[in-house]
């Protein structure tokens, strides 16, 4: 809603009316010091008449000298007259002039008023920065005033909201209307700013109070579903939580600022708050957004969130909104386990359903056909027309989870063949990639991800099969933009061209100098990164057997791009340790058969046909050891032999026993494999080379 100022409520405005010098009035009347600056009681109240008479043209004013440009001016002035309003209601003298406080408290109301003029939002949508300075100050002002942060903090306490209702009810009434005007404004910027990495940070504290907050209020309301358009029509409370739900929806659509809701305990939140029947669909949207990020991802799966959208299932189902029908079928594969997919696409089941609650109509093929058809519009979208957004999302939300479902080959499988879309699937992503290219140097975040998240589709079918690779290398502009992406480091690009069997090359040469001493036996450990704790034990174990009589060197991989301390190594590291080794160990897990990271060395390591042992860290992930792409790494003709461990943790106990008696009888396996290899180059130092040449033979 927005509201102009006509030429006749102009005509009606006061000669004399001086919006900046009734503020100074206002704030001096409460002090009793200021003898100089204050007005009578009766001035008081009809200054605040003035004020809530002439609300139109409040912004119009200047009330600090500032170099805004006029397009900003507006907007100061509303931040300044929001800070005016918080600074008089938590002054104690309000209390007792009760004449000042209620004629006050009539031009607070009409604050959401200004908050909605055109201008304001215009302002914000011409200028991304500014925009995210004025969300900074308006939090700011939150987090430095202790009235208005303690009231929030105090919401969920019974006694503070009795007390607060006894002495003083009108107090709540008005933080309830500042904090509205806050989330209406920030809601504003949020749907068009950009952030920045560790932006919200230094509010984390304050978004922990405001999940509280909301918490408190879904329990004891549960009414956000008649909220009218007027707002001083409505309950405050109701609006204050719609704004913030919006808030909270686009600002964990932003890669860049999501960890902070993930990290102050949301996706357990969200989850709760999804059961709410009376929630407005778009206020549900957060849980996709959180699930979108892999530690948000893990958190929601470790709080049964599959089980949560089973619930919500038909409803949201039922909305006859494609939005949200695709929304839902997104969460449903981010929140599954990969094999559950693997499992329901295989059998055309529903991946939610249960003996108690069976399918509806909502197959795996349906679910991943769904989100298929949506991704090749917006890629059409990116080719023809050079735009990464359509139908209300934009493309890099929705490779994303089509990324996640292309490390199954039955996936793969099915899409490739499916009848519904007359195109070429290998070249729709291929030219999809080609067309935004730039956007992975120059873009947004947004941008960047699409393009991160089409690389790794790609390479994921250049495991494939000979006749994917083909029409790979068929396509010449294609290659040039894969080696361009690999010349700036870009791990899945270089593993897409050893796929090809294409040179990599670099501007300098890359050597681990761990590596660099070969007069002993080299024995690799592949491993996720999800299972180091497992890998380091068992290394320290083995150290104590072997007594340093081969290397042992543990090679950890990981698909994730946001481990800030430890960095996977790059591929023409592994591809050279590879060579050089005798000897490779496979911790195989979930995580391993999740990443395609460990899924390119595994490959390299059957190429070059190296001696290998499987190791489960535990019972639990044996199953994994024949499952999908994993299989060929016992299935080929290579010696291979296998450990299942049991679980490790517990020292005084026969799991811990069992553990000891595996070490033992894989370390005299290492040994033994080692004294069979007698190919002089496995033991002998490799020349020092290029990495190009190095790769050259992949």
């Amino acid at each position: 809603m927005s509201f102009r100022t006509t030429d006749k409520q102009q005509q009606s405005l006061s000669k004399d009316f001086n919006a900046p010098e009734i503020f100074k009035s206002l704030k001096s009347a409460l002090n009793p010091d200021v003898i100089q600056h204050q007005i009578p009681k009766e001035s008081i109240h009809l200054a605040c008449v003035q004020l809530r008479k002439n609300w139109s043209i409040l912004l119009d004013f200047t009330y600090i000298n500032t170099t805004d440009n006029e397009k900003e001016h507006n907007v100061t002035s509303l931040i300044y007259i929001i800070k005016t309003v918080v600074e008089i209601v938590g002054h104690n003298d309000l209390d007792e002039n009760i004449l000042y406080r209620d004629s006050f408290a009539e031009f607070v109301r009409i604050l959401p008023k200004l908050a909605m003029l055109e201008s304001v939002s215009e302002t914000f949508s011409q200028d991304s920065k500014f925009a995210r300075e004025i969300f900074y100050q308006l939090f700011q002002l939150i987090n430095d005033s202790s009235y208005l942060r303690t009231y929030i903090e105090k919401s969920n306490d019974p006694s503070y909201i009795e007390t607060l209702n006894a002495d003083i009810s009108y107090r709540s009434e008005l933080y309830d209307i500042v904090l509205y005007v806050i989330f209406l404004i920030a809601k504003t910027i949020t749907s068009s700013a950009k952030f920045r990495d560790n932006d919200l940070d230094n509010f984390k504290k304050l978004f922990e109070t405001f999940r509280i907050y909301v918490d408190y209020y879904f329990e004891n309301t549960q009414q956000t579903f008649s909220i009218p358009d007027v707002f001083f029509y409505s309950d405050p409370r109701n609006l204050i939580i719609c704004e913030y739900l919006s808030i909270l929806w686009n600002l964990a659509d932003k890669p860049s600022v999501v960890r902070v809701f993930i990290n102050t305990g949301y996706p357990k939140a969200v989850l709760n708050w999804i059961l709410i029947s009376e929630l407005k669909y778009e206020h549900r949207l957060a849980l996709i957004n959180i699930a979108r990020d892999s530690v948000g991802e893990n958190i929601l799966k470790e709080n049964h969130a599959v089980d949560i959208l089973r619930h919500i299932k038909d409803s949201i189902l039922g909305s006859g909104d494609s939005g949200m029908d695709l929304i839902y079928y997104m969460a449903v594969i981010l929140l599954s386990e990969h094999y559950q997919i693997e499992e329901a696409l295989t059998t055309d089941l529903d991946v939610t359903a249960t003996e108690e609650a069976p399918a509806t109509g909502t197959s795996m093929k349906k679910v991943i056909s769904y989100l298929y058809s949506f991704t090749i519009y917006l890629c059409k979208e990116v080719i023809q027309n050079n735009v990464m957004s359509g139908m209300s999302f934009h493309l890099s939300e929705l490779v994303v989870v089509l990324e996640r479902v292309f490390i199954h080959d039955s996936v793969i499988d099915y899409l490739m063949t499916i009848k519904l879309f007359e195109i070429d699937h290998i070249e729709l992503f291929c030219d999809t990639l080609i067309a935004c290219r730039g956007a992975y140097i120059d873009g947004d975040k947004l941008g960047k991800l699409a393009c991160v998240s089409l690389i790794n589709i790609i390479w994921s079918l250049s495991f494939y099969d000979d006749s994917f690779r083909e029409c790979l290398l068929k396509n010449v502009k294609l290659i040039i933009v894969i080696q361009g992406l690999a010349h700036c480091n870009t791990q899945a690009a270089k593993c897409i061209l050893c796929n090809l069997k294409l040179p990599i090359t670099t501007e300098t040469t890359i050597e681990d100098h761990q590596l660099s001493d070969m007069s002993k036996p080299l024995v690799l450990i592949s491993h996720s990164f999800n299972d180091r704790s497992f890998v380091e034990r068992t290394k320290d174990e083995l150290k104590q057997k072997y007594d340093d009589k081969y290397i042992i060197y543990p090679l950890f991989h990981t698909d994730s791009n946001d481990l800030s301390e430890l960095t996977a190594k790059p591929w023409e590291q592994t591809a050279a340790a590879i060579e050089k080794a005798v000897l490779v160990l496979f911790v195989i897990s979930k995580h391993y058969y999740e990443s395609k990271s460990c899924r390119q060395t595994a490959m390299y390591v059957l190429h070059k046909e190296k001696r290998r042992i499987i190791l489960c860290p535990n019972n639990t992930e044996e199953n994994y050891c024949s499952k999908g792409w994993l299989d060929s790494l016992a299935g080929q003709s290579c010696e291979c032999s296998s450990f299942i461990f049991p679980d490790g943790h517990l020292t005084e106990s026969k799991q811990e026993i069992e553990y000891k008696e595996k070490i033992t009888k894989l370390a005299n396996e290492i040994s033994s494999l080692i004294e069979k290899d007698k190919k002089p180059n496995r033991l002998t130092t490799l020349n020092r080379q290029n990495v190009s040449s190095i790769c050259t033979i992949c």
